[in-house]
């Protein structure tokens, strides 16, 4: 295994200002440090942890920490993913990615051993609660950490987010401009926060309405394939649902589209469907049969965020610089159109 001395001894410079060169001291020039960068990797030289946190108070390495229901999306490892993103962003800023899953034990104590341990300069948390315990922890340990979403307890760490509550309100009042009283919501957990924010737009939309709009929350979890046995429940109610509002994404849509095709609705015109779109490629939302109208704002689009706001932490700057609140834009497509009591509605119309 290479050692800074043989980087050292193939550049005819001191060992000292290899090791400086690698740590990126600002005395040491570009020059060099490229230089001393492409004998490191001709030599297959990897840096010892210890000794650079040691000489640089910095180990590069940032964790990323997910529960155990976020782990197929978050662990989703295909071209363009979130994961791929994010680990591209941070080896652009040579940051290392490590992954941890967190168990049902791990609720807390995962969090603090990693805040105690040095080895890594900054936790990421993913797909925060309403009142998420991790962030409490964290805070009270004086942790560096970011937070992808946010909670609705806490307000001083740095974060990325999207404006959940306007953009479900938007599309939710979209609807009721289109004639719809009756509004079916599938949502998995309440407790999420970017859901909670996400009901509320929903239903500040429906109260600012006429008191004949209603919406119904239906529950939605592994065992409604694709939100399927709910979508035929919303369907079939004593008075039906005239629209669906997919809160988590659109594979809740599937569902919905074969339930409504089973009881002979057409979809954009007996029953219209908006969802979240994160922009993933196996749920192409532009493929469905009509497609899907939809509130988007790719998962991805977080990961330059992400990565300004750990660096921003491990640099020390004020939380309040490193919250980031990004729109999503609403997308009018084929599955969406005016209700009318006949049952015959008309095609898409553009948002107000």
């Amino acid at each position: 295994m290479a050692t800074l001395q043989d980087i050292a001894d193939r550049l005819g410079i001191s060992r000292a200002t290899v090791s400086r060169a690698l740590n990126d001291f600002p005395e040491v020039g570009a020059k060099t440090k490229a230089k001393v960068r492409s004998v490191a990797q001709e030599l297959g030289y990897t840096p010892n942890l210890t000794a650079r946190k040691l000489i640089s108070g910095k180990s590069g390495m940032i964790a990323l920490v997910a529960q155990g229901e976020d782990w197929n999306t978050v662990f989703d490892l295909s071209p363009g993913s979130f994961l791929g993103t994010l680990n591209q962003a941070f080896d652009d800023h040579d940051l290392d990615l490590v992954m941890r899953l967190a168990t049902d034990r791990d609720k807390t104590n995962l969090y603090a051993r990693l805040a105690q341990r040095s080895f890594v300069d900054c936790i990421v948390i993913n797909s925060p609660m309403v009142e998420d315990e991790r962030i409490s922890a964290l805070l009270k340990t004086g942790a560096k950490f970011v937070v992808h979403g946010r909670d609705a307890q806490h307000e001083k760490y740095a974060y990325y987010d999207i404006d959940n509550y306007g953009a479900f309100k938007q599309a939710t009042s979209y609807l009721l401009d289109l004639g719809h009283k009756n509004i079916a919501v599938f949502v998995h957990n309440e407790d999420h926060a970017y859901a909670r924010r996400r009901l509320e737009g929903i239903r500040d939309a429906v109260s600012s309405r006429s008191a004949e709009s209603s919406i119904a929350v239906y529950k939605d979890d592994a065992s409604t394939h694709f939100s399927y046995t709910i979508a035929k429940e919303a369907l079939s109610a004593k008075t039906p649902a005239s629209a669906v509002i997919c809160v988590d994404g659109v594979s809740q849509a599937l569902g919905v589209y074969r339930a409504a095709r089973e009881r002979g609705l057409e979809i954009g015109r007996d029953v219209s469907v908006i969802a979240h779109d994160d922009v993933l490629k196996r749920w192409d939302a532009t493929k469905f049969a009509p497609s899907l109208t939809v509130v988007r704002r790719p998962v991805v689009d977080a990961c330059a965020y992400l990565v300004r706001a750990v660096e921003g932490i491990i640099e020390g700057k004020p939380v309040e610089e490193l919250q980031f609140i990004d729109t999503a834009e609403f997308i009018v497509r084929g599955s969406t159109g005016v209700y009318v009591d006949s049952g015959v509605q008309s095609t898409a119309i553009n948002p107000a």
